[in-house]
């Protein structure tokens, strides 16, 4: 399969557990909320498991971080568009960050858009240390 189809995977996830914790309460500060990069991680992990072994050189480096890179754009997308359809639905259900709860459209865009780079950050930082652990894998001998 391809990144794309790994973040779209990964973006549902994401949105749903920050969607159950928005419906169901004040989670604005809660570490609860970065309980998401548990499956961003699987994603990346269930995406470099079907990746060829023999591909775990050097060249290939630029290759697996980039597919990891695609993984975190995709899935960001998708927690932003959550949160804005959560918002237009009902405006309490609005994922909260910095304990801030969006009070219009325009400050769910920006709560989206923070959303949006903390997850690309996050997730090319996981992607960091996720391919190297994954890489020794098949080359300690």
């Amino acid at each position: 399969m391809k990144p794309l189809n790994y973040g779209i995977i990964a973006g549902l996830f994401m949105s749903l557990i920050l969607s159950i914790l928005s419906i169901n309460g004040d989670y604005g500060g809660s570490a609860l909320k970065y309980v998401k990069y548990i499956f961003f991680i699987a994603a990346l992990i269930a995406f470099y498991l079907q990746l060829d072994p023999d591909r775990l050189g050097p060249k290939y480096f630029l290759k697996y971080l980039s597919g990891g890179s695609m993984i975190s754009v995709v899935a960001a997308l998708i927690i932003a568009l959550a949160n804005i359809i959560l918002f237009t639905i009902n405006p309490e259900w609005g994922i909260q960050k910095f304990n801030l709860l969006a009070d219009s459209l325009s400050e769910s865009f920006m709560i989206s858009a923070v959303l949006f780079v903390e997850v690309i950050v996050l997730g090319l930082l996981c992607s960091f240390v996720v391919f190297p652990i994954f890489k020794n894998r098949y080359t300690i001998k």
